[in-house]
């Protein structure tokens, strides 16, 4: 997949700590880990049950789907950033895409 140049611009909400992360570069990293580590025993049944079976990218797809960004990986990225970004890192909740 074509990502280009792309790179997301982060502010982290209570640190107001900035950052810049490349699309690519997600999109790479993510795919990895879901050709390597996303068996249900790894991630568990829920999420397997959500990527599924086959390589990396077919999950990293059916992941995005579900989250409700069919074919678009950009608006996934920002949507998980934007999310993440709000994130207090001493609570520990969940982060959720698809609301």
């Amino acid at each position: 997949m074509d990502l280009g140049e792309t790179v997301l611009q982060l502010e982290f909400a209570n640190s107001r700590q900035r950052s810049e992360v490349s699309l690519h570069s997600l999109y790479r990293k993510t795919v990895d880990f879901l050709e390597h580590f996303s068996g249900p025993h790894l991630v568990g049944t829920g999420f397997h049950g959500v990527v599924g079976d086959g390589g990396g990218e077919a999950r990293f797809a059916r992941m995005i789907a579900a989250a409700g960004h069919r074919g678009d990986p950009f608006g996934f990225f920002t949507d998980l950033t934007r999310r993440l970004a709000m994130v207090n890192g001493g609570k520990g909740a969940p982060v959720s895409v698809n609301d």
